[in-house]
């Protein structure tokens, strides 16, 4: 052992401007490799923080989904819209019928997308108590199933107050009341007559406290009912976002609020750039060892002939150089992690100006099992291009490398 040492530190100081150039360089690589691949980790996450705390309700809506859906979206639904149900029908109380069709051009149309929603009483604390304070004293927000929530204006128009039932038919013709084929009618209970253009000024006040649109009826129903869509409640933005990544690779239609659908854009153009850019100085550092590899064999080779004319196994060779190659990863990584500290930093900072609104929550961290696994890669990655290399030194090579000496 003390002949093998001897030799690594004569090999070392025969090799040292060689070792000190590539060591710098794989220093220098290996440091802006560890912290771009940290930054990779601290821009989504300071990001997602971030957008809990501006957010209130993480939420998304899905469409085409079944009665069994529910547990796969992995959330809480909240609300839904079903043709036949939430719009394209038509409301009947004790004076007159009103279809809600929003194609229709009728005296008796109610000009709305979204003509109602079909809520979760079970989620009445979530939905509803925005607007608590636009119900009078006799009103209560639907809380059990078969119970609905009316518009004051088409309670009037219908003839329907609070404790009353109305009747929902499926609209199937053109709108028009009395030109409809009724498939399905339901009764509901009136609990509740409000004011959507209350509702409306309540929602713009506070946009992100109010998950529920201001439509012109909410209706209970039992759960499992099969939708068209569902609105799921989620209990962070991070969760949210690998929902929504998992539905839409599922081949669902998925819908985001703005917010939540321009920050996790910019959160996949982040990973997508750091991405890059960590797989390209990867690539550096791996070059950089081959080079390393390369290098010893072509200005040493003699020596390495000479070693196995003189008896030196494979072993003996490898245990000289594989030494001196693994000894200078060793020392560049651990360089490297700490200089990456300081490059986080820096690139945290230009995070902070690309994404100004999110700045005071990226935060670095050093996470030591990075740059761990980074040596155990560069060291097998060593061991395997040597003795690559040491293959191909055979017999006759060496016989053809001393016989002019």
């Amino acid at each position: 052992m003390k002949h093998i040492l001897r030799l690594i530190g004569l090999e070392a100081a025969f090799l040292k401007k060689t070792i000190l150039l590539i060591g710098v360089i794989l220093t220098a690589f290996v440091a802006a490799l560890l912290s771009v691949v940290s930054v990779l980790m601290d821009v989504p996450d300071g990001m997602y923080k971030g957008l809990d705390d501006y957010l209130t309700y993480f939420m998304c809506s899905v469409g085409d989904v079944g009665t069994d859906f529910s547990t796969r979206a992995g959330g809480t639904p909240l609300y839904g819209e079903r043709e036949g149900l939430t719009d394209h029908v038509v409301l009947t109380g004790s004076r007159a019928s009103l279809a809600t069709d929003p194609s229709d051009d009728g005296e008796n149309a109610v000009h709305l997308v979204r003509t109602g929603l079909a809520a979760d009483f079970s989620a009445r604390e979530t939905l509803f108590s925005p607007y608590d304070g636009t119900l009078d004293g006799e009103s209560r927000w639907p809380e059990a199933p078969d119970e609905i929530a009316l518009d004051a204006d088409v309670a009037l128009y219908i003839g329907a107050s609070v404790g009353d039932e109305i009747t929902i038919t499926e609209d199937i013709g053109t709108g028009h009341v009395g030109n409809t084929a009724s498939e399905t009618v339901r009764t509901y209970t009136v609990t509740a007559l409000y004011k959507r253009s209350l509702l409306e000024a309540v929602k713009k006040l506070d946009p992100l406290g109010c998950p529920l649109p201001a439509v012109y009826f909410y209706l209970s129903l039992e759960k499992d009912v099969p939708m068209d869509s569902l609105t799921f409640f989620y209990s962070d933005s991070a969760t949210l976002h690998a929902r929504y990544r998992d539905l839409v690779h599922a081949g669902y239609s998925v819908e985001l609020e703005y917010w939540a659908d321009h920050q996790f854009g910019n959160i996949a153009l982040a990973q997508a750039f750091f991405g890059a850019v960590s797989g390209v100085l990867g690539a550096m550092v791996l070059f950089i060892v081959y080079s390393l590899i390369a290098i010893f064999y072509r200005q040493r080779k003699g020596q390495i002939c000479r070693l196995k004319l003189l008896g030196a196994t494979s072993g003996t060779v490898a245990w000289v150089y594989c030494a001196l190659a693994v000894l200078l990863v060793t020392v560049a990584v651990l360089l490297g992690a700490a200089l990456s500290v300081l490059f986080n930093v820096y690139f945290m900072g230009l995070c902070g100006q690309l994404f100004e609104r999110f700045s005071s929550n990226f935060v670095t961290h050093f996470r030591p099992h990075i740059p761990i696994l980074l040596y155990l890669v560069l060291t097998v990655f060593t061991l395997v291009l040597f003795f690559r290399v040491n293959r191909k030194i055979k017999n006759t090579t060496v016989a053809q490398e001393v016989r002019h000496e």
